[in-house]
């Protein structure tokens, strides 16, 4: 199997002030190393176009996204695809949310991950209400900013009855399912305290094909 990964690299740029001078760094992180290596080890070929290359490198048609069973979009917004560098240039070009949006009606699987680029993100900025991508999601994303900060601690239950993993979330992506019983996986969200009240929100994990 071979899957695509779009995103999950980081560029920071640091200053420190001491006194009268500032001192600056930069740093460049890749935050799919272990899951890559995970993938790897499972028989899977993962090819990583890191989130600062995606709006040059992401594939602009289906032949280019048929060499995959699936893509993950990990932390990049929907503007990284839409602005490719032919519309910075001010030219008309391809729309690559169409694309992937036909990519899974013909048979691709999708994954959208949360975080703050995720779904429509943290303060909106990832923007992917009312796209393509969100045509093909077993979830409605919110138009408004959807990134919750709980750290307090969620416990996610998966299935009633069935035991969940005893780590702990501290954020989430809220996210409405577009109908109660879906066979993907839209799971509640339980505080960890007991005596906390449960959410009504969703964590979403979304895929599709």
């Amino acid at each position: 199997m071979k899957l695509l990964l779009a995103g999950e690299t980081f560029a920071a740029t640091t200053s420190v002030a001491a006194g009268g001078d500032v001192l600056t760094s930069a740093t460049w992180v890749n935050g799919a190393t272990a899951f890559n290596a995970a993938l790897a080890a499972e028989g899977i070929a993962v090819t990583q176009i890191g989130g600062d290359r995606c709006a040059a490198e992401f594939p602009y048609d289906l032949d280019a996204l048929a060499e995959y069973q699936a893509v993950v979009i990990s932390d990049v917004g929907a503007l990284t695809l839409l602005v490719t560098p032919e519309a910075r240039a001010g030219r008309i070009g391809v729309n690559r949310l169409e694309v992937l949006k036909a990519y899974v009606e013909g048979g691709g699987g999708l994954m959208l991950a949360g975080g703050y680029m995720g779904f429509q993100g943290m303060f909106g900025t990832a923007r992917f209400h009312d796209t393509p991508v969100e045509d093909i999601l077993p979830v409605r994303c919110l138009p408004f900013s959807d990134g919750l900060e709980v750290p307090q601690g969620l416990q996610p239950s998966i299935l009633s009855g069935v035991a969940s993993d005893p780590c702990r979330c501290r954020g989430s992506v809220a996210a409405d399912p577009r109908h109660e019983q879906t066979r993907f996986q839209a799971r509640r969200l339980v505080p960890a305290s007991g005596d906390l009240p449960v959410s009504r929100h969703r964590l979403a994990a979304a895929g599709g094909s």
